[in-house]
């Protein structure tokens, strides 16, 4: 589920660049498959306005609810979201997947920044929490095969859905859980 297209006027951009990701760039994140995505600790995070969004270019921002309010949310998104569960391969470095992000790589900083103060080309989602935000099964999935799991999203098709590019999508995710050290 999403906003109803008649309401989609009334969300803002945060950033005039993010003008440029069409419906990516204002509208809220649909909630289809949240369960699959979201890590619970994080989507109790946001729901109960304990953390911050990773979407700085939207001017919408989710409604702030009582934890009281929001404790069966997360087991029941979970419960029916289903995604197998996925580990991190050991092979997988942090140094091959900060080369893959980098500009000489598959130039992922274009968009995002594991910074919030770094300088990017065009404002997408900001990646410096994506270990605690997402499950790595999900991140996979979005990395090798973004028009299937990001519906609609400005992402390009770089990583090829097979062994190298479920390789390749793990070097990142180790690169972007040491940037929590």
């Amino acid at each position: 589920g999403g906003s109803e297209t008649s309401r989609e006027v009334y969300f803002g951009f945060a950033d005039d660049k993010a003008i440029e990701f069409g419906p990516w760039g204002n509208l809220p994140p649909m909630l289809d498959g949240v369960g699959a995505r979201l890590m619970e600790e994080w989507l109790k995070g946001i729901l109960s306005g304990r953390k911050d969004g990773v979407r700085s270019y939207q001017a919408a921002r989710m409604p702030v609810y009582a934890e009281r309010e929001i404790e069966p949310f997360p087991a029941a998104f979970r419960k029916y979201d289903l995604m197998p569960k996925e580990r991190v391969p050991r092979d997988a470095t942090a140094e091959k997947g900060r080369e893959l992000f980098s500009e000489g790589g598959k130039n992922c900083v274009q968009c995002h920044q594991p910074d919030p103060d770094g300088v990017q080309t065009l404002p997408g989602i900001n990646l410096q929490h994506t270990p605690d935000r997402l499950r790595f099964s999900w991140f996979r999935h979005a990395v090798v095969n973004p028009a299937e799991t990001l519906h609609g999203a400005p992402m390009p098709d770089v990583f090829p859905d097979d062994e190298s590019g479920k390789a390749d999508a793990a070097a990142i995710w180790k690169y972007l859980e040491s940037l929590r050290d």
